[in-house]
């Protein structure tokens, strides 16, 4: 058998060459394995998700139904967004509580679950629930907005807000009338992009509507 014996700058350049076509053949593979996903459609997709968040934490009852579901993708990854339509923050929760969760189908990854844990995501008490409920009947919820209310001794706080926009008011929780002059709106003030933001982004993530 005759060995062939390479100059090391040519040993280095079919090194790398093959380096490179390895990445993008993986490159490749993930694009088509995300426009498969893509192909089956939001309800899939938002199904595979559940699906891994049950068996990642099967002690965590969630009720789908209290959620604003989304799907994105871009050439990298697919994720489902959970955001609350309603966060309810208890009277006398003094710790910081999260609502919202998100779950990267490609990689199984729950954030922040997986970094920070279940503790301080918020599950609703039976109490909590009748009163959340209460609550919807009460408040014209906005999609597309950020809908809070902080539980007081006397009253509800409730704040509904977007980038742009923000309205606040209480409501008096024995009579559930809105409280008279109690009402705050207006437009935030538009602040300046970072320099960072003015970097065109050449894969940005898109909503999979269907």
């Amino acid at each position: 058998m005759q060995f062939i014996k390479l100059k090391p700058f040519v040993l280095f350049l079919l090194i790398v060459t093959a380096t490179i076509n390895y990445g993008f053949c993986q490159e490749e593979k993930m694009e088509n394995k995300i426009e498969t996903l893509k192909a089956l459609g939001k309800d899939a997709i938002v199904n595979q998700a559940t699906t891994i968040l049950k068996n990642k934490y099967p002690a965590l009852n969630i009720t789908l139904e209290d959620y604003d579901i989304t799907a994105w993708a871009n050439k990298k990854e697919v994720i489902v967004n959970f955001n609350r339509l309603l966060m309810f923050k208890p009277l006398n929760i003094q710790n910081t509580i999260y609502y919202n969760f998100t779950i990267n189908v490609i990689t199984q990854n729950i954030n922040p679950f997986d970094a920070f844990g279940t503790s301080d995501f918020y599950i609703p008490t039976a109490e909590d629930a009748i009163k959340i409920e209460t609550l919807k009947k009460q408040i014209a919820l906005k999609s597309g907005f950020v809908n809070e209310v902080e539980e007081k001794a006397d009253t509800y706080y409730v704040s509904i807000s977007n980038d742009s926009y923000f309205y606040h008011y209480e409501i008096d929780k024995s009579t559930g009338d809105k409280i008279e002059n109690s009402e705050v709106q207006g437009n935030w003030e538009t602040e300046p992009p970072f320099e960072d933001d003015t970097i065109s982004n050449n894969d940005p993530l898109v909503q999979i509507e269907k």
